[in-house]
């Protein structure tokens, strides 16, 4: 299932402005979308719920946002946020791992 809902078009997570979804997968979703503190489009990687119960797969997630971090390649993204944020959506609030790169 579609992180924020299958059919919930989402316009923001955390301060990052949402253009479109570029891929969803069996963690989560990616989205495109803009940092306006950086004035930059970024890639944003939203870890979906069940995944999100999983504290095995939260730490996995985590450990691969730190050793991206570290890493400086032409061929691999910058990890510039990794967190935690809540989302809302028609009036629910649900908190989401993410990860901007």
């Amino acid at each position: 299932m579609h992180p924020l809902g299958k059919d919930m078009p989402v316009e923001r997570i955390g301060k990052y402005r949402i253009q479109q979804l570029i891929a969803r997968g069996g963690m989560g979703a990616l989205y495109l979308a803009h940092d306006p503190d950086l004035d930059r489009e970024v890639a944003i990687k939203v870890m979906s719920e069940s995944i999100m119960r999983d504290e095995q797969a939260r730490e996995r997630f985590y450990r691969e946002a730190r050793a991206a971090a570290r890493l400086q390649h032409r061929n691999i993204v910058t990890v510039f946020d990794v967190g935690d944020v809540r989302i809302e959506r028609e009036g629910i609030r649900t908190l989401h791992s993410i990860m901007a790169a």
